[in-house]
C-alpha cells in the first residue's frame, strides 16, 4: 500500500515539476503562448474611418502631394520606439544592427523583418465602401459555404488555396486596391490569415470585417447565391 502511494505521489511531483518547467520557459520564449487568449476582436487596431478613402493620383492637389497623402492601412506588431522619422504610408525596411568587436569592425548582423498586419474595419465602415464600390470583398470560407450564400459582389479566395487562386481573383488589381476579408463570426481567423498573406504579397489596404457574413445578415445588407450571382 505504501509502495504505491509512493509511486503515486512521486508522479504528481514529477508531473508538477514538468508543469512548471514548461510555464516557466513558456513565459520567457519571445514566442510563447499567452495563458488567457484575448479574443480575435482585441488582437489589433480597428482602421480610422478617414484611412479607408484611397488616395490616387487623381486626387484634386498634385501627384507628388497625393502620393505623400496615401495610407497603408497595416500595422507592424512590434512598432519601432523612434518612428517620427516614418512617413505614412512608407514602406518598412527592415534595419541592420552593426556589432564592433575589437578585431573585426566590418561584422553586421541582421534583424529579423518585422510582422506587418493588416487591421480590422467596423461593420459600418464596410458598409459604405460597399455602397461607394470602392472596395474588392474577398470570402474567406470554405467554397461550400461561399456558393450558399455570400455578401453581394463578393469573390471567393479561401486562405488555404491562395496561391492557386490568387491570380484568377487579384491578379491584375493594384496593390493599391483597397480590399475587405471576411468569413464566418469574431471568432474565425480565416478573413485575418488571408488578409495577413495578402499584406506579405504587398497588398497595403487590407482590411478585416470581424463580425463576418452573420454580422452583414443581421444588419439587414445584401447577400445572393452563387446561382443567383450568375445569374
Amino acid at each position: 500500500m505504501q509502495v504505491g502511494l509512493r509511486i503515486v505521489a512521486g508522479s504528481c511531483a514529477i508531473v508538477l515539476v514538468a508543469v512548471v518547467f514548461g510555464l516557466t520557459a513558456n513565459a520567457f520564449h519571445k514566442d510563447g503562448l499567452p495563458l488567457i487568449r484575448k479574443p480575435l476582436s482585441q488582437t489589433r487596431k480597428v482602421v480610422k474611418s478617414a484611412d479607408l478613402v484611397a488616395k490616387t493620383s487623381t486626387d484634386v492637389r498634385s501627384p507628388s502631394a497625393a502620393k505623400k497623402a496615401a495610407v497603408s492601412i497595416t500595422e507592424v506588431d512590434q512598432p519601432e520606439t523612434k518612428s517620427s522619422d516614418t512617413k505614412i504610408g512608407e514602406t518598412i525596411k527592415p534595419k541592420t544592427v552593426a556589432l564592433v568587436p575589437k578585431a573585426k569592425k566590418s561584422l553586421k548582423t541582421p534583424v529579423e523583418p518585422k510582422k506587418i498586419q493588416a487591421l480590422f474595419t467596423t461593420l459600418k465602415d464596410a458598409k459604405a465602401c460597399f455602397d461607394k464600390k470602392s472596395a474588392i470583398f474577398l470570402d474567406a470560407r470554405a467554397i461550400e459555404d461561399f456558393d450558399t450564400e455570400h455578401i453581394s459582389g463578393a469573390s471567393w479566395l479561401g486562405y488555404e488555396s491562395l496561391d492557386e487562386n490568387y491570380g484568377k481573383v487579384l491578379g491584375k488589381t493594384p496593390k493599391s486596391q483597397l480590399i475587405v476579408t471576411y468569413c464566418s463570426d469574431q471568432q474565425c481567423a480565416s478573413a485575418i490569415n488571408l488578409a495577413d498573406a495578402l499584406v506579405a504579397r504587398g497588398h497595403t489596404r487590407v482590411v478585416i470585417m470581424l463580425e463576418g457574413l452573420p454580422g452583414w445578415k443581421d444588419a439587414g445588407y445584401p447577400v445572393v447565391s452563387e446561382e443567383e450571382a450568375k445569374n
